[in-house]
């Protein structure tokens, strides 16, 4: 992704952290991520903002492999700060389910 982002691999966790908002990244394939986010940069999303939302979505599929609820996804990238803060986001969100009273209903 740094790549097809032209930026430096060292500042992806850097600049997703500086994000102000988080841009969807849809849950697919490494191709189909990719032409997702070319199709973003394309359209003026900020590039912090698609960083943090591939974050989250890998963060999301590697909770899914780990808590059995999908396929095995298998990923070997260094991991940044950014994507270690999303899995613990999720981590507690799963452990710690926000009380909704509508849910009662």
């Amino acid at each position: 992704m740094a790549e097809t982002m032209d930026l430096p691999l060292e500042d992806l966790g850097r600049l997703s952290l500086e994000a102000d908002e988080e841009v969807m990244v849809g849950p697919a394939c490494v191709v189909f991520a990719k032409s997702e986010v070319i199709t973003l940069i394309r359209g003026g999303a900020d590039k912090r903002s698609i960083l943090k939302g591939l974050n989250e979505s890998i963060a999301s599929r590697v909770y899914q492999a780990r808590s059995g609820t999908s396929d095995p996804f298998i990923c070997s990238p260094q991991t940044s700060a950014a994507l270690t803060g999303v899995l613990g986001v999720i981590a507690a969100y799963r452990a710690y389910p926000p009380v909704l009273p509508q849910a009662d209903v």
